[in-house]
């Protein structure tokens, strides 16, 4: 008798729990996420075709930016790989979105390499590099971070460069409003981005 009373009451918990969930899941779903920073994004890019980028034209649909660079080995693709996903799984509406790889290696990621290597991950990725102070300007309106290492590299070539992993999700006015990694949840990330559309 007393273990059918715990069980009902563990059940009654449970309940409760995955109500509240489901209730915080439907408010969340209303509204976008404010703004981290209210400031919108600035800077003057070139993209993979060998245009002028400007992140201020950008504004009037949410955007997914990510820094790194070509020639990284792991946090790259990984990260790029996912955000592929989140585009694929958003279906349609990955089309009002706009997903920008920008690269913190402007010595060897020239557009033509840019191109090559958003190909490999998804048609609506756009890859954008420019002079190292425009590149320097970009992170730093982000908040970014990066630094070049020689320290494993056996030829002054093969240098690695340390930045920041997260994706800065951008809302319709190129603010600040969230941050995603390779270890969000598809179906996380994709709420977050049609809350915004």
């Amino acid at each position: 008798m007393r273990r059918n009373l715990v069980a009902v009451a563990l059940l009654a918990l449970a309940g409760a729990v995955v109500g509240s969930l489901l209730a915080w899941i439907g408010v969340a779903k209303r509204a976008p996420p404010p703004p981290i920073d209210p400031l919108p994004r600035t800077a003057i890019l070139i993209d993979h075709h060998g245009k002028p980028l400007d992140l201020s034209a950008l504004r009037g649909r949410p955007a997914i930016v990510f820094f790194g660079f070509t020639f990284c080995p792991d946090v790259c693709p990984t990260h790029l790989g996912h955000l592929a996903k989140i585009l694929t799984v958003l279906g349609p509406d990955a089309e009002r979105v706009t997903a920008l790889f920008i690269s913190v290696d402007p010595e060897r990621d020239t557009p033509e390499k840019l191109r090559e290597f958003v190909s490999c991950f998804h048609p609506r990725l756009i890859g954008a590099t420019g002079t190292p102070a425009q590149v320097a300007a970009a992170a730093k309106s982000f908040g970014a971070s990066y630094r070049r290492s020689d320290a494993v590299a056996p030829d002054p070539a093969w240098y690695l460069i340390d930045h920041s992993t997260q994706m800065y999700v951008l809302d319709r006015d190129g603010r600040w409003c969230a941050t995603l990694g390779a270890e969000t949840p598809i179906p996380v990330a994709t709420d977050l981005i049609r809350r915004l559309l």
